[in-house]
């Protein structure tokens, strides 16, 4: 099964990330379709991350413990410490 995630990033851009699907894509109908979609393409970000740091360790870009160790702890803070203070 092929999945098409577009992701563009622009930090000069009010909205910095933009998720796009392909026109051929068929778009969710329903809240089940929807969420069924962001669920599979999140892991399959995940599969792509991993990827792409097993290729940066294995070229001797970085080394994977570094870099997983980042990536986690970009995801803490953005998704879990920044919604703390939402609260606050």
């Amino acid at each position: 099964m092929e999945n098409i995630i577009n992701i563009s990033i622009d930090l000069e851009r009010d909205n910095v990330v933009r998720f796009t699907k392909p026109k051929s894509f068929d778009i969710p109908e329903t809240h089940d379709e929807a969420k069924e979609m962001i669920i599979k393409d999140i892991s399959h970000m995940c599969l792509a991350l991993v990827d792409l740091i097993s290729l940066a360790d294995h070229n001797g870009y970085s080394d994977r413990v570094t870099l997983i160790n980042t990536s986690v702890r970009f995801l803490i803070e953005s998704l879990v410490v920044d919604n703390d203070h939402d609260h606050d």
